[in-house]
C-alpha cells in the first residue's frame, strides 16, 4: 500500500465507538448513536432480509421494521452476543413473518399434510 495515501474511513466506521457504548447512548435517546448503530448493520440486514424476502423493496420494508422493533425493545438487549447478531436475528424473524403473511411460507407440519393427502388419492 502506498505511504502517502491515507485510506479513508468508512460511512460505518465514522463512529469508532464500540457496540455496548452505542447500546447506552441509544437507550438514553442519543441521536448519533441511532445513526451509528445503522450505518453499521444496513448492509448485513439488507442482505440477510434479501435471503429470504424475493425482491429489493421488501428487504428495505423488513431492515426498517427490524430497526422500528429493535429500538423498542433495546432495554432487552442483554450483550451475551453481538449487536449485530441480535439484529440480524430480529431482522430474519420479520422477514419470515412477512413471508408467512404472504403465503409464502408453508410450515413443514403443513407440508406433511399436503404429502399425505397426496397420497391417500393416488391410493
Amino acid at each position: 500500500m502506498d505511504q502517502n495515501r491515507i485510506a479513508k474511513p468508512s460511512p460505518a466506521d465514522v463512529d469508532g465507538r464500540p457496540d455496548a457504548e452505542l447500546v447506552t447512548g441509544a437507550r438514553a435517546g442519543e441521536p448519533s448513536a441511532f445513526e451509528a448503530i445503522m450505518r453499521r448493520n444496513n448492509r448485513l440486514l439488507f442482505r440477510t432480509a434479501r435471503g429470504v424476502v424475493p425482491d429489493d423493496a421488501e428487504a428495505q420494508d423488513v431492515v426498517q421494521e427490524t430497526y422500528l422493533r429493535a429500538f423498542a425493545r433495546l432495554d432487552s438487549f442483554r450483550g451475551e452476543a453481538a449487536l449485530s447478531t441480535w439484529l440480524a436475528r430480529i431482522a430474519i424473524n420479520v422477514a419470515v413473518s412477512a413471508q408467512h403473511k404472504q403465503g409464502r411460507i408453508v410450515q413443514m407440519e403443513d407440508r406433511e399434510g399436503l404429502a399425505t393427502e397426496s397420497s391417500a388419492k393416488l391410493i
